[in-house]
């Protein structure tokens, strides 16, 4: 049921869920309690939970929801700029000049800060691999065993899953020698030799 208090901007909370254990419900609740006990009326997509819906729809309602309930801020989480679905509820919001703050210090986002705020390399990788990249191409002993099966009669050589992931690891760091520091490419290497390893114990 959405709080209402009459005098305060009714609030909803964006961020991480997909890939991350229970889907982030806690930091969700710890934000919620924070923000309530601010005395704000404060919602968040757990709502949408008890539908049952997948990702698409998930998100549909969210948006529906944040365009169609009087919404007058939206309060992002961390790590919300490597959510697929943050980043578009982000771009809904900025389009119809919807505020978008950070939690928990509640300073303004916008497009340039939001550019600007990355992560350490490991931190990004992470959920990359463990969020949006896995649930776009699946497990990554799924997606490297299929990149194996064709470059293994391209190459002449039976080709391993594992070993796609050390071939992109050499990509990167070829690209790294021709642009130092280039931030992408540091996060691609943290990121294949983790999908390395989870190939390996799929083994």
């Amino acid at each position: 049921m959405t709080r209402t208090l009459d005098g305060f901007p009714k609030l909803y909370v964006v961020g991480p869920m997909s890939g991350v254990k229970d889907k982030n419900m806690r930091l969700f609740e710890e934000t919620e309690n924070d923000l309530l006990d601010r005395g704000y009326p404060v919602q968040t997509p757990f709502m949408f939970e008890q539908l049952g819906v997948d990702w698409n729809e998930y998100l549909a309602l969210s948006i529906k929801y944040l365009l169609t309930e009087n919404v007058e801020c939206l309060v992002f989480l961390p790590g919300w700029q490597f959510s697929r679905g943050a980043l578009i509820e982000f771009g809904v919001a900025t389009s119809v000049g919807l505020p978008c703050l950070s939690w928990p210090d509640m300073c303004v986002i916008g497009a340039e800060k939001a550019e600007r705020d990355n992560p350490l390399p490991l931190t990004r990788a992470g959920m990359l691999v463990h969020g949006e990249r896995q649930h776009e191409y699946g497990h990554p002993s799924e997606d490297f065993s299929r990149i194996a099966a064709m470059w293994s009669p391209l190459f002449g050589i039976d080709v391993k899953p594992e070993q796609v992931a050390l071939a992109q690891i050499c990509v990167k760091l070829s690209r790294l020698v021709v642009t130092p520091g280039h931030y992408d490419s540091i996060v691609d290497i943290a990121g294949y030799a983790e999908t390395y390893e989870m190939v390996r114990r799929q083994a």
